[in-house]
């Protein structure tokens, strides 16, 4: 093996060895961020807190803009809904523009001079005469309807037909005032394709966990963070601006990509910048500074790279040319090549399809709150803290794996199981522990996993296992 020391540093490839040679392990990264770097100090801090300060909670944006209205009935002809609004001074009757921008009536300081079940009860079936109030209204001649008296009038017809017009909808003072069900009738037979809308987001994650995979462990952690955050931002954007719910969905898809690439390469990275004694760590960023371990192992480095591209040339003498889709596909399955990474692999996507299920069944569950829908959603982020800080806690203190994350499992299933048995305090109680537990939960998943996985696999163990768990999840909304 030729001597090699790099002009460009002072640190020479002997001093190296003399700082590994002090640990059991030589050579290691682990060793040197004790020794050199310090594992959890100024630099790593900082990471974490521009990783924390820079997220975009996209996954959380269904809670308002998915949000459904308490009340909707079918929207009239212009001149009859015209007749039914409190205020007729800033009314045109150009078509459907009465109701522009499209939203609940106070969204353009107006409202019924009558209340709104009365004139929904007129319209069609309503309260208990149906199990889809508001989705129809009565067969009768409305173009000979003159004056408002005539609407209310009691019908003898029975039968109904589909509102040809959209809806009317009126939200709760305390609930977002708009949302895609309001803007494109995703209501009575359209009601699926709301939560299909997230059902999109989280199939988009399926892709983004392998893309990432392959994308960080070859061009590097950060390249892939910049790349990614960069589309999640473009993309998300996009999304409030889309014209129809075909191109909503298509959005979100890619929005869903986009962000969980970006967390899961950050997730890595964080994993490498420590120890395995502080990897709770796990920020989520696209800021991330330069690395003082690169000035420090410079030449150390460079003697491997020298060492690993030698060897790689004589491997590559021996084998036949690779095509560029073999080489993709032999990264896909690298982290089942063997039994004991199979089983591995098998038992990580069962655990983030239980983990995407919870998550993305609370947010589902969210939107349909119809008290102070901003403070709920304030609360449980502030839940999030507890459950992060357990988590840190225990995987700081217990010096394993399993055994934290089996005993969040059961305290999690035992306050789940309890509220839902009980009144509506202490349900509320044992919901708040049972969400402060599944976000410990969700902090161990992705903490734990990325460390049973060789260095080498890392990125693509992690995407290939939570990728595949979401496929499962997927299907929760419909």
């Amino acid at each position: 093996m030729p001597h090699l020391n790099s002009p460009n540093s002072d640190i020479s490839i002997e001093s190296t060895s003399r700082i590994s040679s002090s640990n059991k392990d030589p050579h290691t990264v682990d060793g040197i961020l004790k020794d050199v770097v310090k594992p959890f100090g100024i630099w790593q801090f900082i990471v974490l807190m521009l990783s924390v300060w820079s997220d975009v909670p996209a996954a959380i944006f269904p809670i308002f803009g998915n949000s459904v209205p308490s009340k909707f009935h079918c929207q009239m002809e212009p001149n009859i809904q015209k007749e039914l609004l409190f205020d007729q001074t800033n009314v045109t009757l150009t078509g459907l523009s009465l109701h522009r921008i499209k939203g609940p009536l106070e969204i353009s300081d107006n409202k019924y001079g009558v209340p709104f079940g009365t004139v929904a009860a007129a319209i069609g079936p309503w309260g208990n005469q149906t199990a889809t109030p508001g989705c129809h209204r009565y067969k009768r001649n409305y173009t000979r309807i003159g004056r408002l008296q005539e609407l209310f009038l009691v019908t003898e017809s029975t039968s109904v037909k589909a509102c040809p017009q959209g809806y009317v909808c009126e939200m709760d003072k305390y609930q977002y005032p708009l949302s895609i069900v309001i803007e494109w009738d995703l209501v009575c037979d359209k009601e699926w394709l709301a939560p299909l809308s997230t059902s999109m987001y989280m199939l988009g994650m399926v892709p983004g966990f392998w893309i990432v995979g392959i994308t960080a462990d070859s061009i590097g952690r950060k390249a892939t963070t910049f790349a990614f955050w960069a589309l999640q931002v473009v993309f998300g954007i996009s999304c409030s601006f889309a014209p129809n719910f075909i191109t909503y969905a298509v959005l979100r898809f890619v929005l869903g990509l986009a962000s969980v690439a970006r967390a899961n390469a950050l997730l890595v990275l964080s994993v490498e910048l420590t120890i395995a004694k502080y990897g709770f760590v796990v920020p989520s960023s696209m800021c991330i500074v330069q690395s003082p371990i690169k000035t420090t192992l410079e030449d150390f480095c460079k003697h491997l790279s020298l060492i690993i591209a030698e060897e790689e040339e004589n491997e590559v003498s021996k084998e036949a040319p690779q095509t560029y889709y073999y080489r993709f596909f032999d990264q896909l399955r690298q982290p089942y090549c063997t039994l004991h990474l199979a089983k591995v692999s098998l038992i990580a996507t069962f655990s983030f399809n239980a983990q995407a299920a919870c998550l993305f069944g609370m947010l589902l569950y969210a939107r349909t709150v119809r008290v102070y829908v901003y403070l709920v959603a304030l609360a449980n982020n502030f839940t999030g803290i507890p459950g992060a800080g357990l988590s840190a806690v225990l995987y700081a203190k217990i010096r394993r794996c399993k055994l934290p994350l089996m005993m969040t499992y059961i305290c999690s299933a035992f306050c789940l199981a309890l509220g839902g048995i009980c009144d509506d305090i202490v349900r509320a109680l044992y919901s708040n522990l049972g969400l402060i537990l599944c976000t410990a939960i969700s902090n161990m998943v992705f903490t734990c996993t990325p460390e049973i996985f060789p260095s080498c696999i890392r990125s693509q163990g992690l995407g290939n296992a939570a990728g595949l768990g979401r496929f499962g999840a997927a299907w929760e909304p419909l």
